[in-house]
Parts: C-alpha cells; structure tokens; sequence
C-alpha cells in the first residue's frame, strides 16, 4: 500500500506513481524554488530522467519551445521576447567581450547556442546577456568589482614586462 501525500514529512518515504514504489525522499530532487519549495518532486530520479529522455527524443525541439521559454520566466523573470530584445540590444554579441558567439558551452538541449542570463544574485536584477566564458569568469569573482579591477591592474601590470 503506498504511503499517503501527507506522510512523506514523518516517514521520509514517497510513492513513486511511475515505477509504483515507495523510496527514501533522497531518490527525489527536491523543489528549489516557488510555492512548493522544499517538497519533493512527483516521479523519483531515476523515472523523472526516463521521461524527459523519452519526451526529448519523440520531440527534439521541447528544450527551445517549453523548457528554456519556462526557464527564462522562472529564474529570470523574463521572457523569450525579452531574452531576443536584449540580445538585439547588444548587436548579438556578449555585453563584455563582445563575442557573436556563446562559446564553450555544450549544448546538448539546445538547437541554437544561447547567450547566459547574467543577474545580481542578491537583487535578482537581470543585467545583460554574457558568453558563457565571461559568465563564469564573473561567477568565479563572486561578482566583485574590486576583484575585478585587482585582476585588471596585475594583467596591465604583467603586460609591460
């Protein structure tokens, strides 16, 4: 008999309605973000990973129709339109580099390769749309200008040797 909706919190146990078992809430990732923050997710790993390989391979353009447009709005507050607005904004290219291209990013989801949504984690504030080198790089600074300007000045330094 599968254990209720409500009892997952005192068992640590859920019903998988997809493989028809009950497992540990660690075989469930667990929702990030939202009204349902903090519950696990419907189908277990294992079954969440078997759908969305069979939905991918009977519709290869799901990623650029549902997921990336959901991704867009979820994370970033912004839409495909606002996504195509900025990267016009920018004349196509990286806001820092001005790279045409993306980069080193695998794309494995994707037709086309996408430009990252590069955001102020503490506001949540999109600021522009970044290659995916420039994007790490800013990450890896944990977005600090005075990191940024030290690294500046050691490779002006560096350069006049």
């Amino acid at each position: 008999m599968p254990v209720g909706v409500s009892t997952w919190r005192t068992t640590g146990i859920k019903w998988c309605p997809v493989c028809k078992t009950e497992k540990s809430l660690t075989e469930y990732s667990i929702v990030k973000i939202g009204k349902r923050k903090g519950h696990p997710v419907g189908a277990c790993k294992i079954c969440r990973s078997e759908l969305h390989k069979t939905r991918t391979r009977k519709d290869p353009t799901v990623y650029e129709r549902i997921e990336w447009p959901s991704k867009l709005k979820k994370y970033y507050g912004i839409t495909v339109a606002d996504y195509e607005n900025m990267l016009q904004a920018q004349s196509g290219k990286c806001a820092i580099c001005k790279s045409s291209t993306s980069s080193s990013r695998n794309y494995k989801r994707s037709l086309n390769a996408k430009f990252a949504v590069d955001h102020c984690h503490q506001t949540k504030k999109v600021r522009g749309l970044l290659c995916t080198k420039c994007n790490r790089a800013l990450g890896l600074l944990n977005d600090d200008v005075e990191s940024v300007l030290r690294m500046a000045e050691y490779l002006k330094l560096s350069k006049s040797n």
